[in-house]
């Protein structure tokens, strides 16, 4: 009996074997051997998703309907970002994500160290919904060496091909996602706010802010692979690891290399309002129109007694009023509390933008005019140091 041949036809003659068609294929069916044109397994569905990523115009389909592709993508992995033994939060933020739209065994938590360091975090993620930590690991590989974490990274996904990579919209994921996107010849999509399923093809819909915040922008990677995004945290309530819960599967995976031409030289803790700003939920923040650097301090103040962080326009640093590390904007930082306070500030488009994926806006400015006034969900209208000291007097100290 003469075995069924695939659909797909590829012209020896114009493929160049250049591998962009092989992340497109959502069933693997494509393969590029060591020589000569790239080669289909009968595995192949016609679903078509491979070929608008020829730029050769190598592959084709004869006429006819096409296959459906699958219903939902297969799996999940999220990058597990860690530094001194613990995971970030925004780990745990995602696995909970995640499980809104995949069974715990199609998650999976893709991280990378020295050898010694997986059990202990993978113990950390007892009780979580997912399947298995999968650890790449080499002694010299250090997270903070983003080349050599994404060349050893880039090695495994290129080869398991999962259908999802998350990360946390955070500082080292947005060093290092742009990083295996490039390098896995496939796009990604920055500080999304909202990821679901479109329920025929089964893609992943990433939604993030646009223009400033102003609209609201839905975005899929229809033919490569991973779909790739990082996701801005704090706006997923992450679950907690139960203890004494059976740790997922650890599958380790040896890097061959961790070569680096960057060289960690030196590490310094960032100021805590660096961070602090960055992952707290509520941030009161000040501008020139507090008028001192001594009102200033009083915010600093107000901040604490919130159980919040404080934070500064650039017209505030440039006063010398607050560290470099707590501006926000375009030039500063962008976060995401759930409350944001901004106490004498105008709200030029740069600040906006840092403030785009604020849940809840205060604005107290005695200017009604003023740009912040239409991007708050609350307005006190009036002189801040008046409002801030009046705040305060209501307020406890902390621990009273």
């Amino acid at each position: 009996m003469t075995p069924t041949q695939p659909p797909l036809r590829i012209d020896a003659g114009r493929c160049t074997a250049c591998g962009l068609c092989l992340a497109s294929c959502p069933v693997q069916a494509l393969a590029l051997p060591s020589s000569g044109a790239v080669q289909v397994s009968a595995a192949c569905i016609a679903c078509g998703a491979c070929l608008d990523s020829c730029p050769e115009q190598a592959l084709s389909l004869p006429p006819g309907p096409a296959a459906a592709r699958p219903s939902a993508p297969p799996d999940c992995w999220i990058w597990g970002q860690h530094q001194d033994g613990r995971w970030h939060p925004v780990v745990a933020e995602l696995i909970a994500l995640a499980a809104t739209l995949f069974p715990p065994q199609a998650i999976t938590v893709l991280a990378a160290g020295a050898p010694h360091q997986a059990t202990v975090l993978a113990g950390d993620l007892g009780g979580l919904p997912l399947a298995r930590l999968l650890w790449v690991e080499h002694p010299d590989l250090h997270p903070h060496r983003d080349g050599a974490v994404a060349e050893a990274l880039t090695a495994v996904l290129s080869t398991q091909r999962p259908a999802i990579l998350l990360a946390g919209a955070t500082d080292r994921g947005r060093a290092l996602m742009p990083r295996l996107a490039a390098l896995l010849a496939t796009g990604l999509t920055a500080d999304c706010t909202a990821l679901t399923l479109d329920p025929a093809s089964g893609e992943l819909l990433q939604t993030r802010p646009a223009f400033g915040g102003n609209i609201l922008a839905t975005i899929r990677t229809a033919q490569a692979r991973p779909q790739m995004a990082t996701v801005r945290s704090a706006l997923f309530p992450a679950p907690s690891p139960r203890p004494g819960a059976p740790a997922p599967a650890v599958q380790r995976i040896s890097a061959a290399s961790a070569a680096d031409p960057v060289r960690l030289l030196e590490r310094r803790a960032l100021a805590a309002s660096a961070g602090a700003i960055a992952e707290t939920s509520i941030v009161v923040a000040g501008g020139r129109g507090l008028g001192s650097a001594a009102a200033f301090d009083r915010l600093r103040i107000l901040a604490r007694r919130l159980g919040g962080a404080v934070a500064a326009s650039r017209s505030a640093v440039e006063a010398g009023w607050a560290d470099e590390t707590m501006q926000v904007g375009q030039t500063g930082r962008s976060i995401h509390p759930r409350l944001y306070i901004a106490i004498g500030i105008s709200g030029a488009v740069q600040h906006l933008a840092g403030i785009a994926g604020a849940h809840c806006v205060v604005a107290i400015n005695h200017d009604p005019l003023a740009p912040i006034i239409q991007r708050a969900d609350h307005v006190l209208i009036g002189d801040g140091q008046t409002l801030v000291e009046a705040w305060l007097e209501r307020l406890p100290e902390v621990g009273q």
